[in-house]
């Protein structure tokens, strides 16, 4: 336990050869609603599109 309070304590203080650390990437956006939007994009092809694996990568462009 001390070698861990020693390690975490070392891993903090950064020394002043190390580059400055990256600020905090801001918090990744809310997830869709899981009700369909009224837009034109969320039609019924592309709900079916979206269900099929294959053409998930066109879904997620087409949604998007």
């Amino acid at each position: 336990l001390r070698r861990f309070t020693r390690y975490s304590h070392s891993m903090m203080e950064i020394p002043t050869s190390a580059p400055a650390p990256q600020p905090p990437l801001p918090p990744p956006p809310p997830p869709p609603s899981p009700s369909p939007p009224t837009s034109t994009a969320f039609s019924k092809k592309s709900v079916a599109i979206y269900t099929n694996e294959d053409e998930m990568p066109f879904a997620l462009k087409v949604l998007s």
